[in-house]
């Protein structure tokens, strides 16, 4: 899998065989950063590491369930 729009808020970005960067748009036009999360495949499981406290690994199947865990925050109310 390369690079792909989860949706239209959350990006994953492959960085390598086995890692994965996870950016949300909206958290990074109002933040300034949308890096959310990094996932790392090894011996069969994708491991998860949120950037939000705790910062605790949880273990996936595969790389869309992983990523599913970021749901799109709503929008902004002007």
């Amino acid at each position: 899998m390369t690079n792909y729009t989860h949706d239209e808020q959350i990006e994953v970005v492959k960085l390598n065989e086995t890692d994965w960067v996870i950016y949300d748009r909206l958290q990074e036009s109002v933040t300034g950063c949308g890096v959310v999360g990094f996932v790392n495949h090894v011996a069969g499981v994708y491991e998860l590491l949120k950037l939000s406290a705790p910062a605790e690994p949880e273990f996936y199947s595969t790389l869309r369930d992983a990523v599913d865990v970021f749901q799109p925050m709503p929008a902004l109310a002007s």
